[in-house]
């Protein structure tokens, strides 16, 4: 690779071998190639292992007029192939017009490229819309998602992550707050695709497909009880066009397994500057590295469900009033000092002027039932006295119809006009205030606790980093996907400024350089009540990020559906194997206290390092072992509830 004599040398042209022959394009470079058939219905490569991607739909969705059409790239009366190249990569650019579909004529065309990058031997697609005032596509279902009979087991990073054998015998679904209304495809940025990647297996060999425009990406998604499983691309419209190059990064690994491809994308992500590591942030924010060895307590003072609200409890009205007083709080905190609680971090909800999720944005001043404004000080200095962090729970995209500066033309506009409402939270009905006036409410909001003499060390911005970027087409404010995730960022950074840690509620690959802690990112678990398995539990999110993030887990030794883990799974053993840190309860014993120390211990020693590796120790799968960049190695059984930690001597 060091024979060069000239800038010739570099080109793509000189370094991957291609033709057009009567049946398609090829293109090779080391060992890998890539086969397009003229019909354009396949992408074919192989690594040692042949695979394919394909659609079981049509390649796009295209509107004219009041039409819908389904049509496929061999309806283009039109075709021509020529060389692109850029930078290591080049490939067939093939341009296609002169769509017919329905005796209907479209003036349309777009252009796919399919190249190889000759250093690495990424195959690069683009999908190019050129499109017009009258024809938009709607859709592109191109490539599509592999093909079933290469594939022996599904990797999808599916919340923390889950493995998907072709036979699995469980139905899997997405679930449905990840669907797009628009598109009622599953979007990605939400727990359906923690991470723009998803990968398969093959008999020891691998392959993955890295989104890298992502901001506007979807996927087909089932699972059948039986298989196989369905997961597929659907790139969709930013604002009801296709403004820009659709691009997905392939790549094949002659042997390799879940890990290699979970490796393979904290390189893409480190190489690109998206990673962002604890150390960095706690340089940022020194506040962080108190974090690191520390439990979090989740406690809230009010919680008041509206007659309105669909949790509201008509049987037991008395109920739907759920409150704990500040002097409460402080003398449970008290007692958890004295049971030998160190390094907390207080999660506080419940202060706002109805409580809990009620009238945001408009949820200041703090709350009569709170205390005021000192009510909830006096917790915060109780806190500091202790040596705890202190934090707010705050909301700034749910927005409702109660708040008192409500306006119904700074609510989320979906594409037919219309603005969703729902009543699932104690407040009763709500939609989502656009993400353009997200930060001013974030801003005055927080100008008024540090007024009011709080002094926090932190702020958990609610779903942000769990559900969907909104989408906007109020004609005064429209707003993309992209922006939106600009705005939520720029929330993110004002509380770095104003106090330190930055929190919200999931692991999602687009946070990762704004946030410290998320609230959980456990496995995934069905949601028909059963508890089962979704898949089989990895942690790939945390072989990508697990020292660029802190995340607690539910430290329980009994499985519980209220801490998001399947029901064969142990919630302490899983935060073990994670070396995340616990959730303690303000209730917690002395012993409780203790039980947690090894946990706490461990997140101390590797904190800060990569997760290097995940492997089952057992057929059953309920034995696991994770391994950390020091030689730390972290063995759980689920069946008996023991576990072992392995470290390096010192």
């Amino acid at each position: 690779m060091n024979n060069f004599t000239s800038p010739k040398d570099f080109l793509a042209v000189n370094r991957i071998n291609h033709e057009e022959t009567a049946d398609g394009w090829r293109l090779q470079v080391n060992d890998v190639s890539v086969v397009i058939p003229k019909d354009l219905r396949t992408v074919q490569f192989s690594r040692k292992t042949n695979w394919e991607l394909s659609s079981a739909a049509s390649s796009m969705l295209v509107t004219k007029g009041n039409d819908k059409l389904d049509v496929q790239f061999s309806d283009a009366k039109n075709r021509c192939a020529t060389w692109e190249e850029f930078g290591a990569i080049g490939g067939w650019r093939i341009c296609l017009d002169g769509f017919v579909k329905n005796d209907i004529e479209l003036k349309l065309g777009i252009v796919l490229f399919i190249g190889l990058d000759w250093q690495t031997s990424d195959i690069i697609l683009e999908f190019r819309a050129l499109e017009n005032q009258e024809e938009r596509v709607k859709e592109c279902r191109w490539p599509g998602g592999f093909a079933n009979d290469c594939v022996e087991t599904t990797v999808q990073p599916f919340m923390q992550g889950m493995l998907i054998p072709k036979d699995w015998p469980r139905e899997i679904v997405g679930y449905p707050d990840a669907l797009d209304p628009e598109s009622n495809i599953f979007l990605a940025d939400t727990r359906i695709l923690t991470m723009p990647w998803w990968g398969v297996e093959n008999h020891g060999s691998a392959a993955m497909m890295i989104i890298e425009t992502h901001d506007d990406f979807g996927v087909v998604f089932h699972h059948p009880a039986g298989g196989p499983t369905q997961l597929e691309t659907r790139f969709i419209p930013q604002l009801g066009e296709f403004r820009y190059a659709r691009r997905i990064r392939i790549k094949a690994f002659a042997e390799g397994n879940y890990v290699t491809l979970a490796k393979a994308y904290r390189e893409h992500a480190q190489m690109t500057g998206h990673f962002m590591s604890l150390q960095e942030k706690i340089a940022r924010s020194p506040k962080v590295a108190k974090m690191i060895g520390s439990a979090v307590i989740h406690a809230g003072i009010l919680y008041w469900f509206q007659p309105d609200t669909r949790s509201y409890n008509h049987e037991n009205p008395e109920k739907n009033r759920q409150y704990l007083p500040p002097k409460d709080i402080i003398e449970k905190l008290g007692k958890l000092y004295d049971n030998g609680l160190r390094d907390a971090y207080m999660h506080l909800d419940g202060w706002g002027f109805w409580g809990y999720d009620s009238l945001e944005p408009d949820s200041i001043p703090i709350g009569e039932a709170a205390g005021g404004a000192e009510g909830v000080k006096a917790i915060n200095e109780k806190c500091h006295e202790q040596g705890y962090l202190f934090a707010l729970h705050q909301q700034y995209r749910d927005y409702y119809e109660r708040a008192a500066g409500y306006n119904s033309d700074h609510h989320v506009r979906q594409f037919d006009g219309s603005r969703w409402l729902g009543n699932y939270w104690c407040g009763g009905y709500n939609g989502f205030i656009c993400n353009r006036f997200s930060p001013e409410f974030v801003r005055r909001n927080n100008r008024y606790f540090a007024a009011a003499g709080l002094k926090l060390d932190g702020t958990y911005l609610d779903v942000f980093s769990v559900v969907q970027p909104d989408e906007c087409t109020h004609p005064e404010h429209p707003v993309t996907r992209t922006e939106s995730k600009a705005y939520r960022a720029e929330c993110f950074g004002y509380i770095r400024h104003a106090w330190g840690i930055v929190s919200s509620e999931e692991g999602q690959d687009w946070t990762i350089p704004y946030v410290d802690l998320v609230h959980h990112l456990p496995f995934s678990f069905a949601i028909d009540g059963s508890g089962d398995c979704q898949g089989v539990p990895v942690p790939l999110f945390n072989l990508v990020y697990h020292d660029a993030l802190i995340t607690p887990w539910a430290s329980s030794h009994q499985p519980s559906p209220g801490s998001w883990i399947p029901k064969d799974r142990i919630p302490y053993l899983c935060g073990l194997l994670n070396a995340g840190i616990p959730y303690v309860s303000l209730d917690a014993t002395a012993e409780d206290v203790a039980d947690l120390k090894p946990w706490r211990d461990l997140n101390k020693r590797v904190a800060l390092l990569e997760m290097t590796n995940h492997r089952f120790l057992s057929d059953d799968r309920l034995e696991e072992e994770t391994t950390f960049a020091d030689g730390t190695r972290v063995h759980v059984n689920h069946r008996d509830g023991t576990w072992n930690i392995t470290a390096p001597r010192s």
